[in-house]
Parts: C-alpha cells; sequence; structure tokens
C-alpha cells in the first residue's frame, strides 16, 4: 500500500527521473457480474520520454491512501476491477523505467461504479430506559422529588427488584449507564442480571473503596464497571431483552438507565428521557493542509435510531454531503473555513463541530511524511519514511479516524519503521498516523 506524498510540485519532483503521467479520467463502468460491484477503465497520455517502460495504476477507498496496484505495462489505460457499486474510489498513475525507477503520482482522480449510495450511516444505537417505568418487585417502590422520580426498597431488605424490558434495535455489544445517587459505603450498589442470567455486583463508583472525595450526595452517570477493572460491555440480539436492578444497599437510589453499543459515549442530563435522541461523540480536530491536497473530515455519532448528515461551510450547506465523512479535494485558499455537520435522528437534530480547515503553502513542505506503507505476511505492518531520522515516532490506529489509540513507539534510524498492531481487525477498515516532534 503506498501513501500519497504532499508535493510542492508534481513537475519538479519529476525532473531527476525523467517521467510524467497525467490521468485523463475514467471512462464509462465495463460489464459486470455481480450487481453489486463492477469495473472502471481508466485512460491517461502516454510519456514522450524514450526510457519509460511501463505504467503502474494504483486505487484505493481513501483519498491518497492506496491498497489496490495494477501493472498496466506499455498500455495507457486499464480496468480497475471489484469496485463496489456506488462507492467512491481514489485512483492514480506512476511511470517506471527499465532500472525500476518509479515516478510520483499524477494528479489524483475519483472513480465510482453505478450511483452514489446515498447516506452510509456508521452511527451506534441508544437505548432509554426509566427505572419507575419497569416491572417492580416488592419492597421496591417508586419515589419522587421535585423534578425526578427514582426506586428504591422501601425497607432494609435485598428482596426488592426492578425489572426493566427493552428491544435491542440493532446486535452489537452495549454499554450499561445509570443515572444514581449513592452518597456512603453502605449505599453505593446494586445487584444486577440481564436475560435471567447470573447476577454481578455493580458497585457505583467502580470499586468498593473509591479514592476519598469520589462520592456525592447528587445524581451522577455511572458506567456499569468489572470491580477493579474496566467497563462491562453485554452481547445483545437485535430484539427483545431485559435488565435487572436487585437490592444490594437500601439507599442507592436509581432514576434512569441507558445502554449505548458505542464504547465512547457519555450521557448528560442534557439527554432527553423520551423520544428520539442523538448525540455526537466525536468530530475531527482542526487541521491544515497544502494547496492542491485532499482533506477528510468525519463525525461519530449516537442515537436512538438511523441518523443523516449534512454538512456546511459556514452557514451554507454543502451540496450532496450527507454522510459521516466529507472529502474535500484539489483544495484552494478558497476552501479554507469553518466546516459543520448537521445529525437528525427522527425529530432529534444536534450539530456538530465547528471544525477549522486551514490552506497554506507553509504546509506543502513537511519534515516528516510517509512514502510506503506495507502491511506484511505475518500482519506487521512497516513504514516508509522520509526525515526525521533520529526521532521517536508514536504510531496510533484508528478505525473511524476519531478515536486514536498508540500501539507502540519507535525510534525511526533508518527511515523503516516496523511494529505490530495486535487491535487490527481481520477485516474492516484501519487507519494508522505517525506523531512526533522535529526540528
Amino acid at each position: 500500500m503506498l501513501i500519497f506524498k504532499n508535493l510542492k510540485s508534481l513537475f519538479n519532483s519529476l525532473k531527476t527521473i525523467g517521467l510524467y503521467v497525467a490521468l485523463l479520467g475514467a471512462f464509462p463502468p465495463l460489464a459486470h457480474a455481480a450487481s453489486d460491484s463492477g469495473s472502471v477503465s481508466v485512460a491517461w497520455n502516454p510519456n514522450s520520454e524514450s526510457d519509460v517502460t511501463g505504467y503502474k495504476v494504483y486505487w484505493g477507498r481513501t483519498s491518497r491512501i492506496y491498497d489496490q496496484v495494477l501493472n498496466a505495462g506499455t498500455n495507457p489505460q486499464a480496468v480497475l476491477p471489484n469496485l463496489a457499486s456506488g462507492q467512491p474510489y481514489y485512483c492514480a498513475v506512476t511511470a517506471y523505467n527499465a532500472q525500476g525507477q518509479e515516478s510520483s503520482f499524477s494528479t489524483e482522480i475519483a472513480v465510482m461504479y453505478g450511483t452514489p449510495s446515498g447516506n452510509t450511516d456508521n452511527s451506534r444505537r441508544l437505548v432509554m430506559l426509566e427505572a419507575e417505568s419497569g416491572v417492580l418487585g416488592s419492597p421496591m417502590a417508586i419515589f419522587s422529588g421535585a423534578s425526578e422520580s427514582w426506586v428504591d426498597s422501601s425497607i432494609f431488605s435485598q428482596l426488592g427488584w426492578a425489572q426493566l424490558n427493552f428491544t435491542a434495535p440493532v446486535t452489537g455489544d452495549y454499554h450499561v449507564w445509570c443515572r444514581v445517587k449513592a452518597p456512603t459505603e453502605a449505599k453505593d450498589s446494586f445487584f444486577i442480571s440481564t436475560d435471567g442470567g447470573v447476577e454481578e455486583v455493580f458497585h457505583v463508583y467502580g470499586t468498593t473503596t473509591p479514592p476519598e472525595g469520589t462520592r456525592t450526595n447528587n445524581w451522577v452517570w455511572r458506567r456499569f464497571h468489572v470491580v477493579e477493572a474496566g467497563p462491562r460491555a453485554y452481547t445483545f440480539d437485535q430484539g427483545s431483552h431485559s435488565i435487572r436492578f436487585r437490592v444490594r444497599e437500601q439507599g442507592t437510589l436509581l432514576d434512569r438507565v441507558v445502554l449505548s453499543s458505542d464504547p465512547t459515549f457519555v450521557p448528560s442530563d442534557a439527554l432527553p428521557r423520551t423520544g428520539d435522541a442523538v448525540v455526537v461523540t466525536g468530530i475531527s480536530e482542526n487541521l491544515t493542509v497544502a494547496p492542491g491536497s485532499t482533506a477528510t473530515l468525519a463525525v461519530t455519532a449516537a442515537a436512538t435510531g438511523p441518523v443523516t448528515y449534512q454538512w456546511f461551510k459556514g452557514s451554507t450547506a454543502i451540496a450532496n454531503s450527507n454522510s459521516p465523512r466529507l472529502t474535500l479535494a484539489g483544495l484552494t485558499t478558497a476552501s479554507a473555513g469553518n466546516y459543520s455537520v448537521r445529525l437528525t435522528a427522527g425529530t432529534a437534530t444536534v450539530t456538530g463541530g465547528p471544525v477549522n480547515l486551514s490552506v497554506s503553502e507553509s504546509a506543502a513542505l513537511p519534515k516528516f511524511s510517509i512514502t510506503r506503507f506495507t502491511v506484511n505476511p505475518d500482519r506487521s505492518i512497516s513504514f516508509e519514511t522520509q526525515g526525521g531520522l533520529g526521532s521517536d515516532i508514536q504510531i496510533e490506529a484508528s478505525s473511524d479516524m476519531i478515536r486514536w489509540e498508540s500501539i507502540g513507539t519507535r525510534t525511526n534510524e533508518t527511515g523503516i519503521i516496523d511494529i505490530s498492531d495486535p487491535g487490527a481487525p481481520v477485516s474492516g477498515r484501519r487507519f494508522y498516523r505517525l506523531v512526533g516532534e522535529f526540528p
């Protein structure tokens, strides 16, 4: 897999090899065997240099990151096979000579088989429950205050319980958040079970001995944790399920329960108690890019149902920009500005952003860049880099280009950085970035 270089001048970058490629565009789709995939033919102007012996075509689903390559030989056209219908692909060409020297990439174009797929919603799901609306077993009872109602045992007994029945909208791993009041050591836990399974102890503060000052007399949102460990996730198939809270300590008050298939979601009291809801759980950071380059902005969300998207530059809606990702190609200084996205789920609406995009010539000459990315047979990965020798490089990975996790740090001794990514899925997309400080 090759990663497109940020080049100040394509022409100047090719002078030492004497190669140049100009990609013309895509021909109409070719005949295909399956309705959900097909092929697109691309062609380009042949080079005039006598030492050019062939061309290579690169393409992929992300701008300037190519995971497919085809050696076209001397033929100035090629067929890109097995393209998913309605999905954009990004394509560029290089020329090579008999010595194996290869030019930099041509101008990139976007190609597509079929018609755009429209809104590709990747939002996660929320299920919102009220404790007092559940099925109660005596002596569990409903109590009311100035602005909320809750359930608690009416006497000192562990026999009472509250069972909340719900429908999981999609199959997935769900985290359980509770709005609770747990003021003392003797009033901070429940027994919890799902679908009639084995009970576990839910310590409101995640441990039997939380740090001094953690407990509070106020209502708080807490996620069910394994004691002295991390958050507990429950796998629910799409359909009907139940979650039961049994009294362990009278005086541990339960008001609301929210289940989320997004592990990064954190509820607040602003979340509505009923009806539709949508929450932005992540959005791209501000960024600076060079003129002529491509930038991708992305948003993630959790909602009670499917989400639709509309991206804006300033207050102006961007036509046909209705997915969680916004790709902006061929950027100029006029492209700079604030970008935001409006998300809608049923009657609920929220705005993510703004994200500030700057376009500057100073970004055209990075002191450190990735020139090649390779997935090795043992599933380790290798980065070939320019610049930054002797620097400590942190390698980060992401599945959505918003939430990034470090998978290790390496010293860039030779310009080749090798690392394993144990969290990489067997299938699906995975993004990487390299972070360091360069003089």
